[in-house]
């Protein structure tokens, strides 16, 4: 029997997706909050866990007024269903097959929760200078040798200034970056409200299977 080649992920809510090959109806922001609130930054090389979740809701935050929150919001959203990979190994050619991928994760998701996909980091200037600045903070409080990163000329050490923007930070618990992932959303005028979850002591925060609904409405 031929071995089973295709791509695929079981979501937090349980559905069997390929991540290669992403669907409107596969889309889901339970399985986007929860899972990018479980899958840290920089592959895990950091002093305390940093969050995608918390990492995307500063991202949103610093881009207040622009217009693009809350594409800030889902920047790094494909990740929720390819995983994390740092800039500096997804832009290699071996990577090419991966960018392509994420690429048309995040057409797919825009497409879902009627977002821009000019809201992409790689084309906007305002998304992207929000995302480079949370890179460079989080490199400067949590990875032990950030002077690799800010030798770089286009990541140096953050200014004084834009510490006092970023403000008030701290490594987030996951259950801390996944409510405020949703909070953010809500904020911004989402209106899609999390699924129902248990909470007892054999199932913590399983969701209902099958009670994420596919979103199709405009967000904004």
């Amino acid at each position: 029997m031929a071995p089973d080649l295709e791509a695929w992920i079981t979501t937090f809510t349980g559905q069997k997706v390929n991540p290669l090959n992403l669907r409107v109806a596969d889309i889901c922001i339970d399985d986007i909050a929860h899972q990018q609130a479980l899958i840290n930054r920089f592959v895990g090389c950091t002093i305390r866990p940093i969050t995608l979740a918390q990492h995307s809701v500063y991202v949103s935050r610093l881009l207040d007024g622009t217009g693009w929150e809350m594409e800030g919001l889902f920047h790094d959203a494909p990740e929720a269903y390819l995983g994390d990979v740092t800039k500096w190994l997804k832009r290699t050619e071996t990577m090419r097959a991966f960018r392509e991928a994420d690429d048309r994760a995040w057409g797919i998701i825009c497409k879902a929760l009627g977002l821009r996909e000019g809201g992409n980091p790689d084309v906007n200037p305002l998304v992207r200078r929000a995302d480079d600045l949370m890179v460079r903070f989080e490199s400067m409080r949590m990875i032990s040798n950030p002077e690799h990163l800010f030798r770089v000329n286009t990541h140096p050490r953050p200014t004084a200034a834009e510490i006092a923007e970023v403000g008030a930070w701290r490594p987030w618990t996951w259950q801390t970056a996944e409510q405020a992932f949703w909070d953010r959303y809500h904020q911004l005028g989402g209106t899609v409200l999390p699924v129902p979850r248990s909470r007892s002591h054999k199932a913590p925060y399983r969701p209902k299977l099958g009670a994420c609904k596919p979103v199709t409405a405009v967000v904004r």
